[in-house]
């Protein structure tokens, strides 16, 4: 077996894996109880690289939908899902929004980071066709979402790195 099975899922491999370093690193520090929750998330990423769980509740309710003879008018319920997805990113952010006020702004922006790649995996799952065609558009030899997912891991790093997750000692003065 080759893994990873292509660069996609390498480039996903490599930056979930870094930005759940970097957000551990934060929280050892002392940057806040909440990178914490970011670094279990961004593992999270990484295992759903590994796993590929989102394509594999796409199949499944694929054939399911086949079974019922229902898999021809499957994509109204594609457009609610997406929109039910959009919604819940909406409130998700808000939310964090809300239980983050007190936290600095580099944990709050890896927050959001954080919630649009979860956001990015509920799409995929949904795949709508018109979606997937942008998402799955390769560039470079990587598909853009592979690059999307990077660029967000990348946001994770870089607030890590502002609230002092490679700082030596406690981060605590560097709340930023």
């Amino acid at each position: 077996m080759n893994f990873p099975a292509d660069a996609t899922q390498g480039i996903g491999l490599a930056s979930f894996g870094l930005s759940t370093i970097a957000a551990f690193l934060a929280a050892r520090r002392g940057a806040g109880r909440g990178w914490q929750g970011i670094g279990l998330l961004q593992a999270v990423c990484w295992l759903e690289m590994v796993l590929a769980n989102r394509h594999r509740v796409h199949d499944v309710a694929g054939q399911w939908l086949q079974r019922h003879g229902q898999y021809a008018e499957r994509m109204p319920l594609q457009h609610e899902l997406l929109i039910a997805a959009g919604a819940t990113a909406v409130a998700t952010l808000l939310l964090l929004g809300w239980l983050t006020r007190r936290a600095g702004c580099a944990q709050r922006l890896a927050w959001a980071a954080t919630a649009a790649t979860l956001a990015l995996f509920a799409i995929e799952a949904v795949s709508l066709h018109a979606v997937d065609a942008v998402m799955y558009r390769s560039i470079g030899g990587v598909l853009l979402v592979g690059w999307w997912w990077s660029a967000l891991a990348a946001v994770v790093v870089a607030a890590a790195i502002r609230a002092g997750a490679f700082r030596p000692g406690s981060a605590r003065a560097h709340r930023r």
